[in-house]
């Protein structure tokens, strides 16, 4: 409150008269009423105010100083809000469109990859795997998979390989998949 009164002596040190003392108007301004030209002078809880010294610049001009509008210390909040909505109007509506397909893409992922849950009679009896690796750096993979479906029988195993992936500190790469092949019981079908 010390530096409201400051801002009210400071005002009356300018030479402008009061019809009335500072006005409690909250915690956060004091108004005062310069009965000069009828304006309502805000006085901040910093000491900061709207200033006043339009009136004398402007006598000295010869002007009216009443038709005058007075300069702030602080900018309105009015103004400062339509500067901000209007500067970046197209960055809000990337923003906005990219967190609305990020939120979708999300959605979709939840509901499009959840797994069939196998019969609680399922399981696999074996698993196999050969690798080979040659001088040329060529890989060769031979994997064996025992599934016993119990009395639930089923259509087989779904196994994806992916074509590209993240190799140490080299990037995203192709792995360079040749000859996938997939065999299955004799009287079922394979497919690829």
């Amino acid at each position: 409150m010390d530096d409201v009164h400051a801002g009210y002596e400071r005002l009356r040190e300018l030479g402008v008269r009061f019809t009335q003392g500072p006005l409690e108007m909250g915690p956060v301004t004091t108004a005062v009423l310069d009965d000069t030209c009828g304006n309502l002078i805000q006085i901040m809880d910093d000491g900061t105010y709207d200033e006043v010294l339009f009136r004398q610049a402007s006598e000295e001009a010869g002007q009216d100083p009443c038709r005058q509008t007075p300069t702030r210390t602080r900018p309105r909040a009015q103004s400062h809000r339509a500067q901000t909505a209007t500067r970046h109007p197209v960055t809000a509506l990337l923003v906005g469109s990219a967190s609305l397909l990020i939120l979708l893409a999300l959605g979709l992922h939840l509901l499009l990859d959840r797994e069939a849950e196998p019969y609680p009679g399922w399981r696999i009896t074996g698993f196999d795997t050969q690798i080979t690796v040659h001088a040329s750096g060529s890989v060769d993979t031979i994997e064996t998979i025992t599934y016993d479906f119990g009395s639930h029988p089923s259509h087989g195993l779904t196994r994806e390989l992916p074509e590209t992936g993240w190799i140490d500190g080299y990037g995203w790469r192709d792995f360079g998949l040749t000859s996938i092949r997939g065999e299955g019981h004799p009287t079922r079908p394979s497919s690829r």
